[in-house]
């Protein structure tokens, strides 16, 4: 690209910039609109315990020529970990086709909100575009009060355990037969 804005000059590179841009906004299949594809992502809970598991799902209804990938384990559900999923197959009838998975996640993160919005990746010329739904979120269910704790007064406990002292018979043994 450098070597042909430094053969036609200023204007030359002004033209292969404009081209370039021309390319890039160009549909990825002629007729389809990706905005017309919204994935459906949602938590099945509106609360979660510490460590507890909360399910999502995720959807798509699409034509059915338009091939789509769904998020498998390598993928990063950060603040969450995946512990299970499941994909379901295909249907496709007169509206188009319609996938779907769902993706038991735990968290141990405290905050009290959290977020998620998982991509749907279409499949487009040897290449993936995502297209991701509206984020869904999740608040932490408290298990303890926050007034009960304010009410609380909390002690330090630092009262040293006594241990039992064991003679180590074995090492002594070996110790002196070494010496000998």
């Amino acid at each position: 690209m450098k070597q042909r804005c430094a053969r036609y000059g200023g204007l030359g590179g002004l033209f292969w910039l404009l081209i370039g841009q021309a390319v890039a906004q160009m549909p990825i299949r002629p007729g389809l609109d990706l905005e017309a594809l919204s994935p459906q992502g949602f938590f099945l809970q509106s609360r979660l315990p510490l460590g507890g598991r909360v399910v999502y799902s995720l959807s798509l209804r699409h034509p059915a020529e338009v091939q789509v990938l769904f998020p498998d384990t390598n993928y990063a559900f950060s603040p969450f970990v995946l512990v299970r999923k499941a994909y379901f197959p295909t249907r496709t009838d007169a509206r188009g086709s319609l996938d779907s998975a769902t993706y038991e996640l735990t968290c141990f993160e405290i905050d009290s909100v959290f977020s998620l919005s998982l991509p749907v990746f279409i499949l487009q010329n040897g290449d993936s575009i995502p297209v991701f739904p509206s984020p869904d979120t999740l608040r932490l269910q408290e298990v303890v009060p926050r007034q009960n704790l304010a009410r609380q007064s909390f002690r330090v406990a630092l009262r040293p355990s006594p241990l039992p002292l064991y003679f180590n018979y074995p090492y002594w043994i070996l110790g002196l037969l070494s010496l000998f």
